[in-house]
């Protein structure tokens, strides 16, 4: 309400799916989702991911149009059992552009002058990608 501008939220687990992550990434399934069939994939992609994704980018066009510079900030959680590396907050952001590292790296030393006691790390995967083993 304060920025006025609505909530674009995911409302299932990323323990299926990083709706966070591109249609094609490969690192948007998680460990359990590729126990899946291919056609479950995709079902699940279509079903949750794919309406979260349009919604964001229509969001931001609209966004877009009514100024040069959009902000999105996106939050979620780790389990410190599970990801004890994750830090207590971990910034994402796509190194490939400037801005958002010069957000990242003024977003990193404000937090970490106002509350030195947290653990920031930057780009922690939440899931990290399965890898095969040849028999």
């Amino acid at each position: 309400m304060k920025f006025r501008t609505p909530l674009i939220h995911c409302d299932f687990s990323r323990l299926i799916i990083d709706c966070h992550l591109g249609l094609n990434h490969p690192e948007r399934w998680s460990e359990l989702s590729f126990k899946l069939s291919e056609q479950q994939r995709e079902r699940c992609q279509d079903r949750y991911s794919r309406p979260y994704l349009d919604s964001l980018r229509q969001r931001t066009n609209i966004s877009l149009e009514r100024s040069p510079r959009v902000f999105h900030l996106s939050v979620h959680t780790f389990d410190p059992n599970l990801h004890p590396d994750a830090g207590d907050i971990n910034l994402l952001f796509d190194s490939d552009r400037i801005t958002e590292c010069t957000i990242n790296q003024a977003w990193h030393d404000c937090l970490s002058q106002q509350a030195n006691e947290l653990r920031i790390t930057t780009n922690h995967p939440f899931y990290p990608v399965p890898t095969t083993t040849a028999v």
